[in-house]
């Protein structure tokens, strides 16, 4: 996965939770809206933890403690 990628995918999940978000408020469905945006900051969470995951890796095999 590239360096660009990721940060589109986070902007991308960022903008669609936001949307989701404000329509649920605009309906007054405000436990849904708080709901869409803590799935959103989930779903960035766990690539950000992927991404941790893949440089503590790549760390380990570039000083051959892996």
């Amino acid at each position: 996965m590239g360096g660009i990628d990721v940060v589109f995918k986070v902007a991308g999940i960022g903008i669609i939770s936001i949307v989701v978000s404000l329509i649920f408020e605009q309906v007054g469905r405000k436990d849904f809206a708080w709901a869409a945006t803590v799935i959103g900051a989930v779903l960035v969470f766990g690539i950000a933890l992927l991404r941790f995951s893949e440089l503590l890796e790549e760390i380990l095999t570039v000083f051959r403690l892996w």
